[in-house]
């Protein structure tokens, strides 16, 4: 079983809750409606999870640095290559352990 990781949650205030991590945690919702059991009503829930540059409120960012328009767009896009970078160097690392239990397997049925 994984190692659980510690999770953050922002108090709900006119916003939905934010889950924050340093790593990449698995995270369960677990949503609990407020009616007994034999009640025939139905709700709908619906889940947005953002992750990477998606999940920053850059209008917040943008107000607390004082940030022009171009200067906030050149910060998305930052966030944006970032995330582009550190998925490529995890698909070069997946290929190169992919690589190498491949190599060790055809050097054992040899």
């Amino acid at each position: 079983m994984a190692p659980v990781r510690q999770l953050t949650v922002s108090p709900p205030a006119e916003r939905p809750h934010t889950l924050t991590s340093q790593r990449q945690p698995s995270a369960c919702v677990c949503c609990i409606a407020g009616v007994s059991p034999d009640a025939t009503r139905t709700r709908t829930v619906t889940v947005d999870i953002k992750t990477g540059y998606e999940a920053v409120d850059y209008q917040e960012v943008a107000r607390v640095e004082q940030l022009k328009p171009l200067e906030l767009e050149l910060r998305k896009c930052e966030s944006m290559v970032d995330g582009i970078v550190s998925e490529l160097e995890y698909m070069i690392s997946r290929e190169t352990a992919l690589r190498d239990t491949n190599g060790a397997c055809a050097a054992v049925e040899v």
